[in-house]
């Protein structure tokens, strides 16, 4: 499958999407290795490690941005499209 949409940052992706149909807090939602842990979440317990996350728009705490720009920083979160993108995913990307 071939998306297209507006890029907020550089850079083309390949691989495979994690899918999740609720909305991502990335404080307190996904741990430092990449794991899912709200309990809350579509898909949680599913690592997010060398995929393509797919989820509607993010959530919560303005931190969120760190933890995104820190897993991609370390090499566990390939990618991200987002429905809408709001400025927490967005500065973090």
């Amino acid at each position: 499958m071939e998306i297209k949409g507006r890029a907020i940052s550089r850079g083309v992706v390949e691989g495979e999407a994690l899918v999740s149909y609720k909305p991502i807090s990335f404080l307190g939602g996904i741990n430092r290795d990449g794991i899912v842990v709200d309990r809350d979440s579509d898909i949680y317990r599913k690592s997010i490690r060398d995929k393509i996350l797919v989820f509607p728009t993010g959530k919560g705490s303005t931190v969120g941005s760190y933890v995104i720009y820190a897993l991609g920083k370390r090499g566990i979160l390939k990618g991200i499209v987002n429905r809408e993108c709001e400025p927490i995913v967005a500065t973090g990307a």
